[in-house]
């Protein structure tokens, strides 16, 4: 083993211009890889929350981000974005991968040229395959837009400190090792949390509706901000089902099964019939009740 490492790394001495150009390159779009592999899956409430907020007039973004506890800055570029290639998921979860490519890329410059390029390919390769890094990436959201703000910021720092010949301390490898148990913790936490699953809730209720625009209700709020975001149609809550239906003629009713088979809210309503009965297992692995109710 000893003998194929030392191989190795004569090889990469012999090749360290050409690797030095290729590397930040590779680790970009190392990155980009690992975002787009599964970057079609469902928003979040927070990413629906972001995807409304681009919506918002230019006069009213920056305020109406500070009330959402939202980055000004990041709305706005997103919402310049998305004028230029569009509001769909794809689109606007795009500028988080690209923002995490150039990252990818800063980290890269910036350890090379404080610390050579051996620690610089080892912390590079780690910051592209992070989980959660490429899980932000995936996502819409300000924090690898913050983040390569403030690495920009660090990075200029650490140039000023280098032109004063000031004493730099070894940050390089600690770096690594923190980022190396960043990466293991990340990869647990990821593999605990569950998807949404509005994105292929409304693409069933799409099929069963056949184009019909009917409004949904749904029990919960957080499902019915994404429902709303995919399907573009009304979304009720359960909660206020009497007070907000009396105009409806027909609705789609959503709610989970619980481990015991029944539905977690009750959908049969005095006045309404059910039509159509469908439950199934999607991408977060909750059993869905999807209930077609007419007015009797």
């Amino acid at each position: 083993m000893a003998k194929y490492l030392d191989s190795l790394y004569r090889y990469m001495r012999s090749r360290k211009r050409i690797i030095a150009m290729i590397a930040p390159m590779a680790f970009g779009l190392l990155f980009m890889a690992f975002c787009i592999v599964s970057i079609n899956r469902s928003l979040s409430s927070s990413e629906v929350k972001c995807a409304n907020l681009v919506q918002t007039e230019f006069p009213k973004v920056l305020s109406v981000a500070v009330n959402e506890q939202q980055s000004p800055l990041y709305i706005l570029i997103l919402k310049t974005w998305s004028h230029f290639l569009g509001h769909t998921d794809f689109a606007m979860r795009m500028l988080s991968v690209l923002c995490g490519a150039l990252l990818v890329l800063l980290i890269y410059l910036t350890i090379r040229r404080t610390f050579g390029l051996k620690i610089a390919l080892l912390v590079s390769f780690l910051a592209a395959s992070s989980p959660l890094f490429v899980a932000l990436g995936q996502s819409i959201n300000s924090w690898i837009f913050i983040s390569l703000e403030v690495f920009l910021v660090l990075s200029i720092i650490m140039r000023i400190i280098l032109r004063h010949r000031l004493k730099l301390p070894r940050f390089a490898w600690i770096s690594f090792v923190v980022l190396l148990v960043f990466n293991v913790c990340g990869l647990i936490a990821l593999y605990a949390q569950k998807p949404s699953a509005g994105k292929d809730l409304g693409q069933t209720i799409a099929v069963l509706d056949n184009e019909q625009n009917t409004s949904i209700v749904c029990d919960s709020d957080e499902l019915a901000d994404v429902l709303a975001f995919y399907s573009g149609r009304k979304i009720y809550h359960e909660m206020n089902f009497s007070t907000t239906m009396s105009d409806e003629l027909a609705t789609w009713f959503i709610t989970t099964i619980d481990k015991s088979g029944q539905p977690h809210a009750k959908y049969e309503r005095e006045g309404w019939r059910v039509t159509e009965y469908s439950s199934m297992v999607f991408s977060d692995g909750k059993l869905y009740a999807i209930v077609k109710l007419e007015k009797e």
